[in-house]
């Protein structure tokens, strides 16, 4: 199960780092399937500028000379490579990216949640700002909310999503007005 997962990861990563272009600022958001989307960029060794609150993502994108990273700064979350806080909630609010890449612990038709608020803080954060954002979730996000709510369904441009996630959620976001995209295994 963990392997099909990680297979249905790298194609939403796949597909979301494929659509970047150059020059670009994007954020990358710490999340498993957004680190995707890095491993995906930095095998296109494009130049963009790359904001993220992602230690390892910041390390891995730091192999490229082409890819300039900023991380944002403040604490890591115990048990990952995560950073909130102070002073990346300052450094993020005088950020206008071209692109935000976001995970989220689930999507519902109200939009991406969260289950620990200072993750969430952050979250907010990047999606306001950046002029475009997409969530990246595989299927099994889809569907119950978490505790805390990151935006709304009118603050996101696009899901990036696996194919087999659920045709009733899916037509539900297209009716609210999002861009869907459904991806298969590992191809963009």
């Amino acid at each position: 199960t963990r392997a099909l997962l990680g297979g249905r990861r790298e194609g939403i990563g796949n597909a979301a780092a494929a659509r970047i272009e150059p020059y670009q600022s994007v954020i990358f958001d710490s999340s498993s399937t957004v680190r995707e989307a890095a491993r995906a960029v930095l095998e296109r060794d494009i130049p963009i500028t790359a904001i993220t609150n992602d230690i390892l993502i910041a390390q891995m994108l730091a192999n490229s000379s082409a890819i300039t990273v900023l991380t944002i700064g403040g604490r890591v979350r115990t048990g990952s490579m995560t950073l909130f806080g102070s002073p990346g909630e300052e450094f993020l609010a005088g950020v206008k990216a071209d692109l935000a890449l976001i995970g989220a612990h689930a999507v519902t038709l109200d939009g991406p949640s969260e289950v620990a608020i200072e993750i969430t803080r952050i979250k907010q954060l990047m999606a306001g700002a950046a002029r475009c954002v997409r969530v990246l979730a595989d299927h099994t996000k889809l569907g119950d909310a978490s505790t805390f709510r990151i935006c709304g369904i009118d603050d996101i441009d696009e899901l990036i999503t696996d194919r087999k996630a659920d045709p009733l959620i899916c037509t539900g976001l297209r009716e609210r007005g999002l861009t869907v995209t459904l991806v298969s295994g590992s191809v963009a």
